[in-house]
């Protein structure tokens, strides 16, 4: 491998060559210019000539050149379209050289690598093209003992696996087979290897293993002459970091990258280390500098699909700065689009913002959307799949026992026949709901996955949660009232699964989430109450009984609001739209406390 100080010996001498090209031969000006492109990526990536040097190129591509030459020079050529984002003469240049080597009697290794490359740089456009090409580069690189060119198309295609088929799995047993055939001597092939092991130990969730990569990645490009690779190894891998709120390490991977990056060519990694800068704004606490700083991402790559791509790298540490952009209602179409694009999981904490791909409502009625489609009951999803996701939908937030389901929906096969049933029955569920992880399995527990399912049962749960821990630690000061108030009844419309009484467990989840709501509701009241809103209060509790008008501790709470607001002969009339409904409800009158209310009231 050339060495930096060698490299920078090229540059004069391919600048004093190329200062009158017109009089070289054209074979001389693409050798020349195509090592003034290839030293200048590497050690002066600001240097003024790349771009005159890929236009040159480009044109020279139709002239009667070598082929071996011709298909050498394009693949390095297509690397900088590729990075730098100019894919329109990307394209162009793959229409050229595959016309060209058509037929064409061709080096095994200029064919392999041509492939390799050109199965990276249409990757984001036609993935089943772009895994032809590669595959062809591995079966080349296998029968020739090409070693470089293995790893090289091996790299690209787990990276394919894990950023465009969603097969981290896949990617990491291609990885894992690959790092036994590696030297120690060859530090580019080893860093783009702990590059793709990094991404794919992000995408499996195993983030202290991505750290780990992250810091090899960092030592190899400490190893390395060369700004490209310093900038691309880096910035890929310093989510992991972030990932694991090691701050720190982020902030100085990040001033590393961004040094590198000045005045370069790699014009479309600028957008990476700015996304990455808002995520590690946000996790200190920088809010708005993190939006500011990722709406202008958003906005760069909004119709860039060159951006996108470098960007769509890092998106699983992007994750909790798209759920604040959509909660804050920065750039949310776009941020919402990408997400869904993406295959961004919601992080914990995300609330009805986030653009779930699955959405099931229960209160008030049932309804399942899939990106943004109703499912409906037929032949592929009949009713007894919908009972089964009703089922996991009772739990909430929590886990369902198969056994449970087994008595529940088989209770009258026996055991193999039950279990065979259940088997084929959630099967058949995971494929209707298109994302087969939206309902996990596991230990004899079912549970909807939460970074890809919403459920309107799951949304109350979080807000009572947010309010009870607030009040148990005394901060209700902390919650925003008025916030809260819109988001818990854009999720309770009514009781759950108010028109199925089929089995047991919905009438017991029906009154449980009754009671999350009520203390839901009484919970705000009093932040309301401290805060000397007793017309807030009033409103909210008038709210909530039009969708819980037995409820009596909510009558109680209205006529109190009422009378501190001086309003005793509301106040009264309350208490007896409470008796009439008690009694129409349950058939015995008000309990003593709520009378005792009403005589304070002066009621007889």
């Amino acid at each position: 491998m050339h060495t930096s100080p060698e490299m920078l010996t090229w540059l004069p001498r391919l600048e004093s060559i190329l200062a009158k090209p017109e009089v070289l031969p054209p074979p001389v000006q693409l050798v020349s210019y195509s090592g003034l492109q290839l030293a200048a990526i590497w050690v002066k990536p600001d240097h003024p000539m790349l771009a005159i040097a890929a236009d040159r190129l480009m044109k020279l591509m139709d002239g009667e050149i070598d082929i071996h030459q011709k298909v050498y020079t394009a693949t390095f050529l297509l690397q900088y379209l590729t990075m730098a984002g100019d894919l329109d003469l990307g394209h162009a240049l793959i229409a050229k050289i595959d016309h060209a080597i058509k037929g064409a009697d061709l080096s095994p290794l200029n064919r392999g690598f041509w492939h390799a490359m050109r199965g990276y740089a249409i990757a984001h456009f036609d993935v089943e093209a772009a895994r032809e090409s590669l595959d062809a580069a591995i079966a080349i690189s296998d029968e020739h003992g090409l070693a470089p060119l293995g790893c090289l198309a091996r790299v690209t295609l787990a990276c394919q696996l894990i950023v465009y088929e969603h097969d981290p799995v896949g990617a990491d047993r291609l990885l894992t087979e690959l790092s036994r055939h590696i030297p120690s001597d060859r530090i580019v092939d080893r860093g783009y290897l702990t590059c793709a092991r990094c991404w794919a130990a992000i995408a499996l969730g195993h983030h202290e293993e991505a750290v780990r990569e992250a810091d090899a990645a960092r030592k190899l490009a400490a190893e390395i002459p060369g700004v490209f690779f310093r900038v691309s190894w880096i910035d890929c891998t310093l989510g992991a970091y972030l990932l694991v709120g090691d701050v720190t390490s982020a902030r100085e991977a990040l001033r590393s990258v961004k040094s590198a990056l000045q005045d370069s060519w790699i014009g479309n990694h600028e957008w990476v280390v700015r996304a990455l800068e808002a995520e590690l704004a946000r996790q200190e606490g920088r809010e708005a500098q993190a939006l500011d700083l990722f709406r202008s991402v958003l906005l760069a790559c909004r119709d860039s699909v060159p951006r996108q791509t470098v960007v769509r790298f890092v998106r699983e540490p992007l994750a909790g700065m798209f759920a604040l952009a959509c909660e804050r209602g920065v750039e949310r179409p776009t941020a919402a689009r990408f997400i869904r694009e993406w295959r961004v999981d919601a992080p914990d904490g995300a609330d009805e913002s986030w653009p779930y791909p699955i959405r099931i409502e229960t209160f008030g009625r049932f309804r399942v959307e899939i990106d943004d489609r109703e499912l409906q009951t037929g032949r592929k999803t009949p009713a007894l799949l919908f009972d089964l996701l009703k089922l996991v939908s009772a739990a909430g937030d929590a886990d369902t026992s198969v056994s449970s389901v087994l008595d529940t929906l088989w209770k009258h096969s026996d055991g193999d026949a039950a279990t065979n049933a259940f088997a084929n029955a959630l099967h058949r569920l995971r494929k209707a709901l298109v994302f087969e992880d939206a309902l996990l399995s596991r230990d004899g527990k079912l549970r909807l996955n939460p970074a890809k399912v919403r459920t309107d049962a799951m949304a109350l749960e979080r807000i009572a949660d947010k309010v009870a821990c607030a009040r148990s630690g005394s901060v209700l000061a902390t919650l925003d009232p008025d916030r809260l108030t819109t988001q818990l009844f854009s999720i309770y419309r009514g009781h759950f699964l108010v028109e199925d009484d089929a089995l047991p467990q919905f009438v017991t989840a029906r009154a449980r989430f009754r009671d999350i709501f009520v203390s839901t509701v009484t919970g705000i009241a009093d932040v309301y109450r401290d805060r000397r809103r007793d017309a807030s209060v009033a409103d909210l509790l008038r709210r909530a009984l039009l969708l819980e008008p037995a409820t009596e501790v909510l009558h109680r709470r209205l006529m109190i609001a009422l009378r501190d607001m001086g309003e005793r002969s509301e106040a009264l009339a309350v208490y007896g739209r409470c008796r009439d409904a008690v009694i129409a409800e349950f058939g015995v009158p008000p309990s003593p406390e709520t009378d005792a209310i009403f005589r304070e009231l002066g009621g007889r």
